[in-house]
């Protein structure tokens, strides 16, 4: 709950694959990104920060 004043949370994201490994499905390649990378500053639509190149 760290924008809009305490009332918009935001979390990081996760990216990765799934491969079977000795018959056991597994997570590779998995990439965290932190929730300042995935979510607008505040005071910032999505659309502006997207339009901004996410700066």
């Amino acid at each position: 709950m760290s924008l809009g004043k305490g009332n918009q949370a935001v979390q990081e994201m996760v990216y990765g694959r799934t491969k079977t490994v000795d018959g056991k499905l597994t997570f590779v390649d998995v990439i965290r990104y932190a929730p300042e990378k995935v979510n607008p500053p505040e005071g910032m639509t999505s659309q502006e920060w997207v339009k901004n190149k996410l700066k």
